[in-house]
Formats: C-alpha cells, structure tokens, sequence
C-alpha cells in the first residue's frame, strides 16, 4: 500500500465514506498537484484490490478483503 493510499484508507476508517473530492484535499501536495486523473487511479486500484466499495459515483467505503479488515485493525504507526 502506497503513502498515499493509506492516507485515504485511514481517513475511510475514520469518517465511514470518502469522496473522490475529499481524497484530492487529502494528497494534494503529492500527484501532480492532485490532479482528477492521478487520484481517480488511486481509487481504482484501491477498489481493484477490495480495500475500497464504491457505493455510488465518487463515494467510496471501507472494501470487505482481509486486507481491508486487517488495516483497520492494526495499530497507527507513530511518528518519530
């Protein structure tokens, strides 16, 4: 998982749904500039591999893969 994926992951977990709007203010210094297109395929791949449901256009949900209930159980990393 990308910096940038977790970054949305995380911010999944925290307020239930996320939008593809909402994902571009999240990694906006990161992408060039965050442009539509880079966080689309963002979020694409992250349905790909089940960490995210897309429930309808531009809103997605925590996915229901291992992986996904894993990540959400698993402790934040701490900065140094």
């Amino acid at each position: 998982m990308t910096k940038n994926q977790f970054i949305v992951f995380k911010s999944v977990l925290a307020n239930g749904t996320i939008t593809k709007k909402e994902a571009i203010e999240l990694i906006k210094g990161d992408y060039n500039k965050a442009s539509a297109d880079s966080v689309g395929h963002l979020l694409s791949r992250m349905v790909s591999r089940r960490l995210l449901i897309r429930i309808e256009h531009g809103t997605y949900k925590v996915g229901d893969s291992l992986e996904a209930r894993l990540l959400a159980q698993a402790p934040t990393p701490e900065k140094k």
